[in-house]
């Protein structure tokens, strides 16, 4: 693995040159460096060359044979700055240029000493990457109020593979809710080089004051001749609106299993006690004995458009397995859930064919568009549930897009496969399907 020399470092400082042009009124959604096409909203373009500078940054080769380059930027001005235009130019033994890719970085800006991380990947067709120049094409002042997010005790782990997580939580201590636009991680090695980033995988984009959310990262592909000997996590914040806080309650009992594949479950229904009509987002925290956190999952509930009184079955499920998992806290993503104006339609079924197998069981029938209204999307769960308690012990579902006029039946085939550890014969299924 070759690096870029700190000697080179200060030549690409030195080289960064602006180029001023017109303000565009946008705003991306999401953390992902932008495609080259997308300016942020910004407030007027900037005037100086030294507005940003290199940290720190990595040239190397990942394990499918992919050039990156990772690099940490740092906003030395006294203002805002907002979205760039990065060109990175690859550079042979002479220094002559042979290949250059051109992204859009911090699409909601840095505020005055912020660093955030940059990376690129380049083509297959290019060979290598010895050295590199960098330039600054563009650059935007901006304005962004940030908040100051609190880490936890995040936790790393490296599996057999060599996919690295990174699990914990962040909380907010202010009284202002948190918009939080972007998370990304960054791994370093004992001299601080800088080895690989990430985005975060699951993590809420609004925090409520005062409260706190898990927060996972997930880092693949990297070579492992580099020792991970520290971590490191950029957030790009801003103050928020204080959201809608929905009525919900997690009934009991639930019930949790480890299935065939080393997988976790944990199942459950959620009941919308309010007045709204709501879909919904769940973050699960889950944690060990000793109060680590040992996984983070995210799951949309089946049953969306969920009326006031009415409850959903889910099942959050997360690669760890039962022995390690002793405690869990499961809240709404606000960033996500929502309320709706109009309830989906229940639509009856016919025909239902119910065939219990030793690993999965099989249930088949007809929905039928019972409503006086032409249907584009048709949403069918089913689950099985203890007899004697009521513990919902399978789920599955399926949404069929496509045009079913008044009247017509939509044939449906889904496959559950249960806690293999109970007994099957005390066991009965259910099948709700609704359609928008």
């Amino acid at each position: 693995m070759k690096r870029i020399s700190r000697a080179l470092l200060l030549i690409l400082v030195v080289t960064l040159s602006i180029t001023l042009f017109a303000c565009k009124s946008s705003k991306p959604d999401g953390d992902a460096d932008i495609s080259p096409g997308e300016v942020g909203s910004q407030d007027a373009a900037v005037a100086k060359g030294d507005e940003i500078e290199i940290v720190s940054s990595s040239t190397s080769q990942d394990v499918f044979g992919i050039w990156h380059i990772h690099a940490l930027f740092t906003n030395s001005a006294d203002y805002g700055v907002g979205q760039a235009e990065l060109e990175f130019v690859v550079l042979d033994s002479e220094g002559t240029a042979v290949h250059s890719e051109t992204i859009f970085a911090f699409p909601y800006g840095l505020t005055p000493g912020e660093v955030q991380p940059v990376s690129i990947k380049f083509p297959i067709s290019v060979a290598t990457v010895n050295q590199f120049e960098l330039n600054v094409v563009s650059l935007y002042k901006t304005e962004r109020a940030s908040v100051q997010l609190e880490e936890g005790a995040f936790r790393l782990s490296t599996a057999e593979n060599g996919i690295v997580t990174l699990l914990g939580e962040v909380s907010i201590n202010s009284d202002q809710p948190a918009t939080i636009r972007s998370a990304k991680a960054a791994l370093f090695s004992a001299d601080g080089e800088i080895i690989t980033t990430a985005s975060c995988e699951v993590c809420s984009r609004y925090l409520e004051a005062g409260k706190s959310a898990p927060m996972s990262f997930i880092f693949f592909g990297h070579t492992t001749t580099e020792v991970i000997d520290h971590y490191e996590i950029y957030f790009s914040t801003e103050v928020a609106d204080t959201a809608t806080i929905f009525d919900v309650e997690i009934l009991e009992p639930l019930h949790t299993y480890t299935d065939e594949a080393g997988a976790f479950h944990l199942l459950g229904d959620l009941e919308n006690t309010g007045e709204q009509i709501l879909d919904l987002n769940l973050l699960g925290t889950f944690y060990n004995q000793a109060g680590e956190i040992v996984g983070v999952s995210s799951i949309g509930l089946p049953m969306n458009s969920l009326l006031p009184g009415e409850s959903s079955p889910f099942d959050m499920a997360l690669l760890a397995p039962l022995d390690e998992v002793a405690n869990w806290s499961l809240q709404v993503d606000h960033s996500i859930s929502r309320s709706v104006d109009t309830p989906s339609h229940e639509l009856d079924i016919q025909g239902e064919l119910v065939t219990p197998e030793e690993y999965k069981w099989t249930i088949t029938g007809e929905a039928v568009n019972n409503s006086d209204q032409d249907l584009t999307m048709v949403l069918v769960v089913a689950g099985l549930r203890e007899t004697a308690t009521g513990k919902l012990v399978g789920l599955t579902y399926k949404l069929k897009p496509g045009e079913f006029p008044a009247g017509s039946s939509i044939p449906y085939d889904l496959k559950i496969s249960p806690d293999l550890s109970l007994d099957p014969t005390k066991l009965e299924s259910f099948v709700i399907v609704r359609a928008r």
